[in-house]
C-alpha cells in the first residue's frame, strides 16, 4: 500500500513539474480552420419580410404538406395568440364557427385522437398551429432552384 502512495505521489509531481516547466501557448501559434478569412466585424441583421396577401395560394411542397397562412400574423397580438386557454387561429378556423369567406376549417385530422376517435375539439397535439403552418412571403430564393410545388 505504501509503494502505491508513494508511486502516485511520484507520479503527481512529476506531471506538475512538466507543468510548470512547459511554456505557454501563444494565441499566435493558433491556425482558425477558416484559414486567413477573418470574422467579418459588422454584421448586419437580415432582412424581414412583410406579409403581404398573396392574388394566389402557394402550392403546397409536396401532397399532405400543411399549406401556408396567406395573411399576416402577430402571435403577440390577442388576435392570434395562442395559449393554453385560447388559440386565435380557431376562432376562424375551427370546425365549430360558422363558414367565413377565405377561412378553410382545420382538416379532420387535427381532430383525430391517437386512437382514431374523430373528437368536437383540436386534438392536442395539433393545438399549436404555428409548428406546421408558417406565413407565406413573396421573396426571392436563398438559392438558384427549380422547384415546383405539388398540385
Amino acid at each position: 500500500m505504501k509503494k502505491i502512495i508513494v508511486m502516485t505521489m511520484g507520479g503527481l509531481a512529476l506531471t506538475f513539474a512538466m507543468l510548470i516547466l512547459q511554456a505557454p501557448a501563444s494565441a499566435g501559434n493558433v491556425v482558425s480552420l477558416r484559414g486567413d478569412n477573418s470574422l467579418p466585424t459588422n454584421i448586419s441583421a437580415p432582412k424581414l419580410f412583410k406579409a403581404e396577401e398573396p392574388e394566389k395560394l402557394f402550392s403546397r411542397a409536396y401532397k399532405g404538406a400543411p399549406p401556408l397562412i396567406p395573411h399576416q400574423v402577430d402571435y403577440n397580438k390577442d388576435k392570434y395568440k395562442i395559449t393554453i386557454r385560447k388559440n386565435g387561429c380557431l376562432d376562424c378556423h375551427d370546425k365549430s364557427v360558422s363558414d367565413k369567406p377565405k377561412s378553410p376549417k382545420a382538416d379532420k385530422s387535427h381532430y383525430t385522437g391517437p386512437n382514431g376517435v374523430i373528437g368536437d375539439e383540436i386534438f392536442k397535439s395539433r393545438y399549436y398551429c404555428a409548428q406546421c403552418h408558417v406565413p407565406q412571403l413573396q421573396t426571392e430564393p436563398l438559392v438558384v432552384n427549380t422547384f415546383v410545388g405539388s398540385k
